[in-house]
């Protein structure tokens, strides 16, 4: 968590929803500035964990990672609703509520996923 939170803060963005799956790490990026880096801040994010995951011996992040524009209000809270989701499809949980490594830096998930 301090490397996202590291992350956002350097790019001026909050992350109003994340989710570690076993193979696959999900979030949104959203501005806080009209100068605010998301791709920035994803790629030192993966730099900081990156590093950390080398460290303790563990396999580290595959190279690039899908990304998409959220242009809208909706958008992103309908795509915070499937990362919310993700570990229930995976079966790795009942409810996303259940899930203890999905979260949010700025918000309670609870007003985002309905």
């Amino acid at each position: 968590m301090e490397y996202l939170i590291r992350a956002a803060g350097r790019f001026h963005c909050v992350v109003p929803i994340y989710c570690f799956l076993p193979s696959q790490f999900h979030a949104v990026f959203r501005g806080t500035q009209p100068d605010a880096q998301l791709l920035d801040a994803m790629n030192y994010f993966k730099h900081l964990s990156g590093m950390w995951l080398r460290m303790h011996a563990l396999p580290g992040w595959e190279r690039g990672y899908t990304d998409q524009v959220l242009d809208s209000e909706d958008a992103w809270r309908a795509h915070a609703a499937e990362i919310a989701h993700a570990p229930v499809c995976a079966g790795l949980v009942d409810d996303w509520n259940q899930y203890p490594f999905t979260g949010s830096l700025e918000f309670d998930l609870r007003e985002i996923v309905a």
